[in-house]
């Protein structure tokens, strides 16, 4: 697969999404007759046929997302390929159709659909960070970098794609730069929960652990925030030496997710600590 996609992103990324057709997207279309011809006798089959009218539209994106609602991925792909074959010019029928393929573990798919909606649209970014994330998941760093600057040179003040272009920062242990990079996010995103917890794990990384608990505070009065990202303010309390307050936010964390291994070993870990400088019932 990887040497597939990167054939195909390059030749993209030298000759513009022009260089992407339909015809090389290899999306899968499957036929969608019009109206009731070719489907389901839906009326009682005593009724005489001309007397039968016609079916209304299909809103395939209602019922894609009733699929995927239920978790039937592989029903919510077919209805975004059967848009697709009503409509070869939807870009949002082919975004989706990738997000989907994603989730459904189909990731050449996914790639394919992304490419056609860039050709689609060639000044939308969202094709270009979503092909950027799943090039970075599969750990290829340049490929997905290139794909993140392509993304930012069509948006610049796209927060999703300076902390994507931070979390590859991030994975070549380069902390400034990360730091950089997701500054520019939470300040494109102030409310955003995530460039927020990933700038304090860039913080944590380089022992700033100061400026990343004032990072990461918020993070401890938001309902919304995960048990990782209480976790991570966890142990920015814990290297600025606030052994209580790191205590209490890991019990936090496992509140929100009580089999979350990461915070049940630092809990231990703080509390072995605790108990080792414990005075003895016979004191000090």
């Amino acid at each position: 697969m990887r040497r597939h996609v990167s054939r195909w992103v390059w030749w993209i990324l030298l000759c513009g999404p022009a260089a992407c057709s339909p015809e090389l997207s290899g999306v899968g279309v499957a036929a969608e007759p019009d109206g009731a011809d070719g489907g389901e006798d839906w009326l009682a089959r005593t009724e005489p046929p001309e007397a039968r009218p016609d079916a209304g539209p299909v809103d395939h994106l209602e019922l894609a997302r009733g699929h995927q609602s239920r978790g039937d991925h592989a029903a919510a792909l077919l209805e975004f390929e059967k848009m697709l074959h009503d409509d070869p010019a939807n870009y949002t029928a082919a975004l989706l159709h990738g997000v989907c393929a994603r989730r459904a573990g189909r990731p050449q798919v996914a790639v394919d659909a992304w490419l056609l909606a860039a050709t689609l649209r060639p000044g939308a970014e969202e094709p270009w960070l979503n092909l950027a994330e799943l090039t970075f998941e599969r750990g290829d760093l340049v490929e997905a970098e290139q794909l993140v600057l392509r993304a930012l040179a069509l948006r610049p003040d796209r927060a999703r794609g300076h902390s994507l272009h931070g979390r590859i920062w991030l994975a070549r242990s380069h902390w400034q730069r990360a730091i950089a990079a997701f500054q520019r996010a939470l300040e494109l995103a102030p409310g955003s929960l995530h460039a927020r917890n990933n700038l304090g794990l860039a913080l944590i990384r380089r022992r700033d652990f100061q400026r990343a608990v004032e990072v990461l505070e918020p993070l401890g009065e938001e309902p919304r925030a995960k048990a990782y990202m209480l976790n991570n303010l966890g142990l920015a309390y814990e290297g600025a030496g606030r052994l209580p307050d790191a205590s209490s936010t890991f019990r936090r964390a496992l509140d929100r997710a009580p089999r979350y291994l990461k915070a049940q070993l630092n809990l231990a870990r703080l509390t072995e600590i605790a108990l080792r400088h414990e005075p003895n019932e016979h004191g000090e």
